[in-house]
């Protein structure tokens, strides 16, 4: 007998909604590849994935500070990036994201700025500067004397990278507590989100995924919950919530959509894949604590491609690739 578990699913603004978790069987191991170290096809504590539209894989080797290219099944292709604050340079890259040319969006989180990339390595431009903005350092007030102010384009540890259909790109400010969209160039369109609890604020915003309708989903890392809203910013929605039931999160991570509107979400305190619908209705998970296949230490990065799976398996230092059947 297959087991079927009630649960709810938070959308609006606390509505609920019964939904049926347990009917869906969640993609099957594949392969891995990777260990610790600094050699190619090595990781330290690879952070995030994304994948072109070949079928290539690109990851951000965080503490490697650096970008490893491979094949679909992990060959090694190429990598570029060293530890330092030049153009091409990196200070523990966290995020990744390749638009419709496949140029190469990585966030450069400790260098607290973006940089653009063609899909062979040659840097292509960037942007950002730094701003704290609870101590105020590195922060410019465009209004001239008196209290810094957070400054368009300003960042503190962006992490997560989304494009929309029109090219532009969001970008999570992690410790600024908000989501910032620029165009392809760079230039700035609009920001939203304070630090807090309450809807549309946040606490560490990591990744963020858009559907087709364009909507937003926003990893709220510290608040245990991810957070829906429309193109404009307004919010539609949350779930999740600090926890250990199925529906539940600890520390939320990065987060993708596949093109049947399925949500993933890294929980990466729990070690594992949550996958939700775009009512934040839990559809299925896998993963637990360990370093066997299908096993996770702080899973970080995930990237869907076609109907295959990429985890960065941050600190079991390797990918894993998974299959729906």
């Amino acid at each position: 007998m297959r087991h079927v578990r009630y649960i709810v699913g938070l959308i609006g603004a606390g509505a609920l909604v019964a939904v049926v978790w347990g009917q869906i069987t969640p993609p099957v191991f594949v392969t891995q590849w990777g260990k610790q170290g600094s050699g190619n096809g090595q990781f330290n504590a690879l952070e995030a994935v994304a994948v072109d539209a070949q079928g290539n894989v690109y990851v951000a080797d965080t503490e490697n500070h650096r970008v490893q290219k491979f094949d679909t099944n992990g060959k090694f292709l190429l990598t570029w990036g060293s530890k330092g604050v030049n153009n091409g340079q990196f200070e523990s890259p966290g995020g990744i994201a390749l638009d419709r040319e496949n140029n190469v969006y990585v966030a450069d989180t400790f260098n607290h700025r973006i940089q653009k990339f063609d899909a062979t390595g040659k840097f292509l431009g960037k942007w950002g500067t730094p701003c704290d903005v609870q101590s105020g350092k590195g922060c410019v007030d465009p209004d001239g004397p008196g209290p810094l102010k957070l400054g368009d384009g300003q960042f503190n540890f962006p992490i997560g990278i989304a494009f929309d259909k029109d090219g532009n790109l969001y970008v999570t400010d992690a410790f600024n507590h908000r989501v910032q969209k620029f165009d392809p160039t760079g230039k700035f369109l609009g920001s939203f989100g304070s630090f807090g609890s309450g809807d549309g604020q946040f606490n560490v915003t990591a990744g963020i995924a858009i559907d087709t309708e364009g909507n937003l989903y926003v990893s709220d890392n510290k608040n245990d919950r991810v957070q829906k809203f429309d193109p404009t910013g307004r919010f539609l929605g949350k779930f999740g919530g600090p926890g250990t039931d199925t529906h539940q999160m600890n520390r939320p991570y990065h987060v993708a959509i596949d093109s049947s509107q399925r949500l993933y979400v890294t929980d990466q305190g729990h070690h594992r894949v949550q996958v939700f619908d775009t009512r934040g209705n839990l559809i299925t998970l896998w993963g637990k604590e360990g370093s066997g296949p299908g096993e996770f230490q702080f899973l970080k990065g995930i990237a869907i491609y076609q109907n295959f799976v990429y985890i960065a398996d941050s600190d079991n230092h390797r990918v894993q690739k998974f299959q729906w059947r």
